[in-house]
């Protein structure tokens, strides 16, 4: 097995949920083509909900499965990046 990334979008109104195949084209075309901003409009409530989905998936990938040992996986490195979209 070599490297791999998992993408999942945060949202303000629903459960984080994994992204792949074209929703997944879609964003990284979305993330690529955006302007980058020093000063953002800071939200609490969805700064919470992204700290939260980051906890759950250190706390779900933190243990190797049997599978993943099998397979020879070693390391998990969370996140790699957190990135905020807007309108």
């Amino acid at each position: 097995m070599g490297p791999s990334c998992i993408y999942r979008l945060v949202q303000k109104t629903s459960s984080p949920f994994p992204v792949s195949g074209e929703n997944l084209a879609v964003l990284l075309r979305r993330i690529f083509a955006a302007s980058v901003r020093t000063k953002i409009d800071f939200d609490p409530e969805f700064a919470a909900r992204m700290m939260s989905a980051e906890s759950e998936m250190i706390n779900k990938y933190r243990l190797r499965t049997e599978e993943d040992r099998t397979t020879g996986v070693r390391y998990a490195v969370f996140p790699l990046c957190a990135i905020i979209l807007t309108d």
